[in-house]
């Protein structure tokens, strides 16, 4: 983020106005760029927030099951064996201006279904300016959701929530989603 514009961003922050991009603002700006096999979507809005999208790309056998992450999932070791395909050890993350939220997940898919579920419990992170937040769970919700959930309390008090982070299998790859 640009260091003129943190400034202003703290002023809104502190008056309890959202940034803009987390509350569904346009960006003035769109830069898209490929680092290794990731490719990066960087948006600046007119108050100066920044959201970051990133996508793995990397070079996946054409077998008619593999294909590119969907946004938010990278770093996957991919595999193909009997008809199933897995995507493990990915890094499931969501990021705004004030919250980053990561885990370490996989998914898979075979003709009969598809399924997600969490690598392993040591690998999050949770990272939030201007609250302070703490891990609640890490868990597989369902047979195709894993999720992180935390505990955050805004500065001073100001109020609380419980953000979340989901890997999503679905019939055709996977998701991310927050309710943030």
């Amino acid at each position: 983020m640009a260091e003129d514009a943190q400034h202003g961003l703290l002023e809104k922050y502190a008056a309890g106005v959202a940034f803009e991009d987390a509350s569904g603002g346009t960006p003035v700006t769109v830069e898209n760029y490929r680092l290794g096999i990731t490719d990066y979507t960087r948006s600046v809005f007119a108050d100066g927030s920044v959201a970051l999208e990133s996508v793995e790309r990397p070079d996946i056998p054409t077998t008619g099951t593999g294909g590119p992450s969907a946004r938010g999932i990278s770093g996957c070791a991919y595999q193909l064996s009997a008809g199933v395909a897995t995507y493990s050890n990915c890094k499931v993350e969501k990021s705004i201006t004030t919250l980053t939220m990561w885990f370490r997940g996989g998914h898979w898919r075979y003709a009969g279904g598809h399924g997600a579920s969490v690598t392993n419990t040591w690998g999050w992170d949770i990272q939030a300016v201007g609250a302070s937040c703490a891990f609640q769970s890490l868990q597989s919700v369902t047979s195709t959701q894993a999720r992180l959930r935390a505990s955050c309390t805004v500065a001073g008090g100001w109020g609380s929530t419980n953000p979340w982070v989901e890997l999503q299998s679905t019939s055709t790859g996977a998701n991310v989603n927050a309710n943030w």
